[in-house]
């Protein structure tokens, strides 16, 4: 076998797992909308600081794991919105977040500046903020972009050292999201 068919070989086997892992995982539906959920996460109704999310669903590791993912966060905006509003409603967001967070007694060690990136083709704005408790430090990432004219975002909160994870997981929730 040449070296150019053992690599495609490879890559199709990864395609392959990865298509059957994509199988196994639930989907959580609602009237707003749907989504790809974890294998062996759970789901469940959350409220959001904005007040203005039509939908708010809270995802779970499995409490036997010790993944560096502690959980995430899948929002959606009731109000339609812009391309380009997508800067300033995500802020807005990001701001409400960090002021519920200090108001909760955790500490805010500042973040990283705003990434602006494509997720799916899409343009999209992620923030990153290092935050500490009682619990030690984590990481809380907050990912946004417009998905059938709503925002769209995703924040989880996750070890330092679980970025390449978390980019992952939010890039793989905001593609699976389908909204009504």
């Amino acid at each position: 076998m040449t070296r150019a068919f053992k690599s495609a070989l490879a890559c199709a086997a990864i395609l392959v797992a990865g298509q059957a892992a994509f199988a196994d995982a639930a989907r959580y539906r609602s009237p707003a909308g749907s989504f790809t959920i974890p294998s062996g996460w759970k789901a469940e109704k959350a409220a959001d600081v904005t007040g203005d999310a039509q939908l708010a669903v809270r995802l779970v590791a499995p409490p036997s794991s010790r993944r560096p993912i502690v959980s995430a966060t899948v929002l959606v905006s009731a109000r339609r919105i812009g391309e380009a509003a997508l800067e300033s409603q995500a802020g807005s967001w990001h701001a409400a977040h960090l002021r519920n967070r200090v108001a909760w007694g955790m500490r805010s060690a500042g973040g990283l500046p705003r990434d602006l990136l494509r997720l799916d083709g899409r343009r999209a704005i992620r923030y990153r903020d290092q935050v500490g408790s009682a619990l030690g430090a984590s990481e809380q990432t907050f990912t946004c972009l417009i998905a059938s004219g709503h925002l769209a975002c995703v924040v989880i909160s996750a070890e330092p050292s679980a970025r390449d994870a978390v980019d992952q997981l939010s890039a793989k929730l905001l593609a699976s999201l389908s909204l009504r």
